[in-house]
């Protein structure tokens, strides 16, 4: 491939550059709602099972975290998703920094956008980040007790006589997405937690550290790590080994234009597609905690649906939309990491309890994930997979088999391979609406980790997209482990049994041997 037809190039016209197209010159594929939405509801039809795949569960919220660490799409769509595309593509607005940076931890988001600074100690200047304190409710172990386990959250809005009002509290971090949903708020909750203990052990070592300089070289440090494991634990499981070997551990990048910018710039094939591998991945339903077991919660409650329980809390849209709002989160909600991530190796004893796995990778979700009830007379837009397929539409990108074509190694996709362990429903659509000519490209990418891996993890297509992104976007960032050769082993932390902090559990390992229980506050 010659630079004129692959890169970095930017989708916007203005001079504030975010998102680029890494295929610039293919044609867009232009999928119908009513093709989107029949495609969309054969994804996420109920009565057909999900299998399991080979990640633990946790994995899938750490990428929804990832994923809005580094984007953050704010453009004005959500009309165009069921109705005719606008004659001119809507221009793309980016509202997060798209480097590895935690800017939805730290701040620094950009002006204008929902956003703020998560509380400090010492009233603002000191060098650990404060927690929300949940309300003691009935439960197994510590749900009786308060503890440190809610994200932060501003005053409750009082009346002229003092009472709450029943308005909710501001969430007082950095990017209000992160507290969509009770996973990836406690994952969010961890990161802060291990912040706090990076910051605690660096004074251990170093009694001369001033508040702020503990902070920021707390910061630094959690930032290393937290490239490290994205790259080095979270794509390894992700990605095909051959390639997340090519491109993390030997740096060769192929289709991506890894060039150090002072702006770094979020191709659109990688965040309207490929890296939304993670809603494939989300479980029917989850084993939460001792107070939560055998999938009580899960996807089928992703709309917020009222599962009968009085003052039902919801699994996925938690807090932001259904946390009751005369009080915080109960303590009885709070995440047993147990039961998504394996522990093994890390010296935490996780007793007798057995971690789930994601689903596979295949064009199949959780059926909850088919009504979204989000807007009445808004089919498309309720639908998740319909959306996803139709926001590629709007986004201008190119067809699955087009981008496989460019890339010139990967092999296109057979049309025995675009039907293989599909649902006979859907693999009559791949007929009907001629999918093994065009399909999009989300699709596709997931139909290529299904057909040629059997759903274990992505395949070489997507892999590439997702691992070169990745790449480029950790050698724009500041700091940057890539542009410093900085690996686990030149840091000062370590768990108890010796081991380097360079995967997601020995992360909570190490809040949790540091004085910020996060694993499993709950004692059970």
């Amino acid at each position: 491939m010659t630079p004129e037809t692959h890169g970095m190039h930017s989708a916007m016209s203005g001079a504030k550059p975010g998102f680029s197209r890494l295929f610039p010159n293919l044609p867009t594929f232009q999928i119908s709602p009513t093709a989107a939405l029949m495609l969309g509801s054969a994804m996420t039809v109920e009565g057909v099972p999900k299998k399991d795949g080979i990640m633990p569960a946790g994995y899938t919220y750490f990428g929804q975290f990832i994923d809005h660490d580094i984007t953050r799409d704010v453009t004005p769509d959500s009309d165009a998703l069921d109705g005719p595309l606008p004659a001119v593509m809507l221009e793309i607005e980016q509202a997060r920094s798209p480097t590895l940076d935690l800017d939805s931890v730290y701040g620094n988001v950009p002006e204008g956008t929902k956003g703020g600074t998560s509380p400090r100690s010492n009233n603002g200047t000191g060098p650990f980040f404060e927690f929300g304190i949940t309300q003691p409710s009935a439960g197994a172990g510590n749900s009786g007790q308060p503890l440190a386990n809610d994200l932060p959250r501003g005053p409750f809005p009082l009346d002229a006589n003092g009472d709450r009002t029943g308005a909710p509290a501001k969430v007082l971090i950095p990017d209000d997405r992160n507290d969509e949903n009770l996973i990836v708020g406690q994952m969010h909750l961890a990161w802060m937690k291990f912040h706090n203990a990076v910051a605690r052990t660096l004074m251990s070592n170093d009694m001369s550290l001033s508040d702020t300089m503990a902070f920021e070289k707390a910061r630094e440090l959690v930032t290393q790590h937290y490239q490290h494991i994205v790259l080095h634990d979270f794509l390894k499981q992700v990605c095909e080994p051959s390639v997340w070997a090519d491109v993390v551990q030997k740096g060769k990048c192929r289709h991506c234009d890894t060039t150090v910018a002072e702006t770094a710039t979020m191709p659109l094939e990688f965040a309207v597609a490929a890296f939304r591998f993670g809603h494939t991945m989300i479980r029917q339903a989850y084993d939460w905690n001792a107070n939560f077991r055998d999938g009580a919660f899960g996807a089928a409650v992703f709309a917020g649906k009222d599962l009968g329980k009085e003052r039902s809390l919801s699994l996925f849209f938690h807090t932001n939309n259904n946390l009751s709002s005369d009080r915080p989160l109960e303590t009885n909600w709070i995440a047993d990491w147990r039961r998504l991530l394996d522990f093994d190796g890390t010296g935490f004893d996780a007793g007798n309890v057995t971690f789930a796995n994601a689903a596979a990778f295949d064009p199949l979700l959780a059926s909850g994930m088919g009504n979204l009830e989000r807007a009445p007379n808004k089919p498309v837009l309720n639908n998740l997979a319909a959306s996803n397929l139709r926001r590629g539409a709007l986004r201008g990108l190119p067809s699955g088999q087009d981008v496989s074509a460019a890339m010139s190694t990967v092999k296109v996709l057979t049309k025995a391979e675009m039907k293989k362990n599909l649902p006979e429903e859907m693999a009559g659509l791949v007929d009907t609406l001629e999918l093994d000519q065009k399909a999009p490209l989300w699709f596709y990418i997931l139909q290529e980790a299904n057909a040629r891996h059997n759903g274990d993890h992505l395949g070489e297509m997507g892999s590439l997209l997702v691992a070169e992104t990745f790449v480029s976007l950790v050698k724009a960032s500041k700091p940057s482990i890539i542009a410093s050769g900085w690996t686990p082993s030149q840091s000062p932390l370590r768990l108890s049994n010796g081991s380097e902090v360079d995967t997601l559990p020995k992360m909570m390992a190490f809040c949790d041997e540091n004085g910020n229980p996060i694993i499993n506050p709950l004692g059970v």
